[in-house]
């Protein structure tokens, strides 16, 4: 963050001094910085990708880019606080051919293009799947319907967000998903396909995944656009990643800056391998921005013991602090307001529980697993901690045999039965 603080403190400073007038910013960029404004200022480069690592500065880098284009550009944010923010900041820099929006923004124009009055209503994929389950959005779910109605609804959201259109795809979607189907998997699959169908056959009223789904299933042309700066591409779904690839113009061109190692979001429907995706589709030139201004170098040269050559220390960057401790100790050594991170869900669980026995607050962020280990134990009936134990071991060897049929990753599987 510091890189990107700095600047805009310089901007902040500047425009007092000359009365507000947005300068051009002066900043001593770095060779891999210079070396991406000049592939965004070479026509004949074509479409470019930077892969960013953590703290390289990389928002600002594609801020400070889109000012060598030569027209109108547009910044694609993460969010719409992002998309708010980056305007800001372009304002404040004096980039005067940029934009900044979301994915989200071009779906919901597209839309409303094609349908003129569309209201966004978020409740619409809840009403869909109560009509399916209870007959009526209005109804009144049994305690039994509601974990029916909660995974249909997740897959729903999930099965649009990867563009589904066959029963294998909605298959995938809810294996990637860990999504516990609570009835018959065909008759579970046959839902998700029909409450697509219906939510396709109703555009005057959009949520949140229609605004990226719609578009795309009904194959209706986002604005279209000079040249587009994507950020966190890692993290875009199967229909981001269709969407902003239909929104440029013939003859456009596209920037985008991600990273896949940072690839956090598929518990939200981000595609796997959402930026290898990205640079095939758009045929993009990979350049590397990975100087980092945020990681001391002891801790960059952990990464890379990991991940060789992922990161590079700034000249400036404190030697930090990595200790090796043993994990039977970590439960002692944790104090209140500390986060302990995992790869898996397995030691969190267990390190969950002792703390909670020896009556100290914890808790596991990041997927509901609370919520689906609740809906394995109703499913489950079971009647005592021995026959929960065996219906979950048998459980696990049902769905990793079911999965490896399909080539499909076991690991949440496992993750979860752990």
């Amino acid at each position: 963050m510091g890189l990107m603080n700095d600047i805009d403190a310089a901007l902040e400073t500047e425009n007092a001094v000359t009365g507000g007038e947005p300068p051009k910013l002066e900043f001593r960029w770095s060779a891999q910085q210079n070396d991406f404004f000049r592939a965004i200022g070479e026509k004949a480069r074509g479409n470019v990708v930077l892969r960013a690592g953590a703290g390289c500065g990389k928002t600002t880098t594609c801020l400070e880019g889109m000012r060598v284009f030569d027209g109108p550009c547009v910044y694609v944010a993460f969010n719409s606080d992002i998309a708010k923010a980056s305007k800001a900041r372009l304002a404040r820099a004096g980039i005067r051919n940029g934009d900044a929006r979301t994915t989200h923004s071009f779906g919901l124009s597209a839309i409303r293009k094609a349908f003129g009055r569309v209201d966004v209503d978020k409740e619409k994929g809840e009403n869909i799947v109560r009509e399916i389950v209870l007959g009526s959005a209005d109804a009144d779910p049994k305690p039994w319907e509601r974990a029916h109605l909660a995974s249909l609804k997740k897959a729903f959201g999930f099965s649009r967000n990867h563009n589904a259109q066959t029963a294998e795809d909605v298959e995938d979607s809810i294996d990637e998903a860990g999504i516990e189907v609570p009835i018959g998997r065909g008759e579970f699959v046959q839902q998700v396909l029909r409450a697509m169908e219906m939510s396709k056959a109703r555009p005057g009223t959009v949520d949140f995944d229609d605004m990226l789904w719609l578009p795309v299933a009904l194959g209706i042309k986002p604005e279209q656009v000079d040249a587009c700066v994507g950020d966190e591409i890692q993290d875009w779904n199967q229909v981001q990643i269709a969407l902003m690839f239909s929104a440029i113009r013939p003859g456009g061109r596209f920037f985008g800056v991600g990273d896949p190692l940072q690839a956090i979001y598929g518990f939200r429907g981000a595609a796997a391998g959402a930026f290898d995706t990205v640079v095939d589709l758009f045929g993009a030139e990979v350049m590397p921005l990975n100087v980092t201004y945020r990681c001391a170098k002891k801790i960059v040269a952990e990464a890379n013991a990991v991940f060789p050559g992922a990161l590079q220390a700034a000249d400036d960057a404190d030697d930090g602090i990595v200790e090796t401790v043993d994990a039977n100790l970590v439960g002692k050594l944790a104090r209140p307001g500390d986060a302990i991170l995992s790869r898996t869900n397995r030691p969190l669980i267990s390190l969950c529980l002792r703390f909670m026995r020896e009556g100290k607050c914890a808790t596991i962020a990041g997927r509901d697993i609370g919520k689906r280990l609740t809906d394995l134990v109703k499913k489950s009936r079971a009647g005592t901690a021995t026959q929960l134990v065996d219906w979950i071991e048998n459980w696990k060897t049902r769905e990793v045999e079911r999965l490896e049929k399909r080539a499909r990753p076991i690991d949440k599987v496992v993750d979860v039965a752990a």
